[in-house]
């Protein structure tokens, strides 16, 4: 939670989590309850963050929570992950 940074929501001073973290958080969560939403999430913040996710961190860090599989199992088929109701 170092990479958390102070932001403004509705007004009130809260705490936000780096969208690294919120990755990680999805995949170990996948990993414990193996639903594709967790997957489907991950390639959505993929896709709208683009180039500002860290992926040398991503790949560091999803190395030492053992996440490493559930990261490349994204990462090698970004494009195979769709919205629902689009593609295959």
């Amino acid at each position: 939670m170092k990479r958390r940074r102070r932001g403004r929501v509705a007004g009130l001073e809260v705490w936000i989590s780096a969208p690294e973290d919120v990755v990680l958080k999805k995949l170990i969560s996948y990993r414990e309850g193996g639903s594709d939403k967790h997957l489907r999430d991950v390639a959505g913040m993929l896709r709208i963050s683009g180039d500002s996710i860290d992926r040398e961190y991503m790949e560091r860090w999803s190395q030492r929570l053992g996440v490493d599989a559930e990261w490349r199992l994204i990462t090698d088929h970004e494009s195979d992950w769709s919205p629902r109701g689009e593609g295959s």
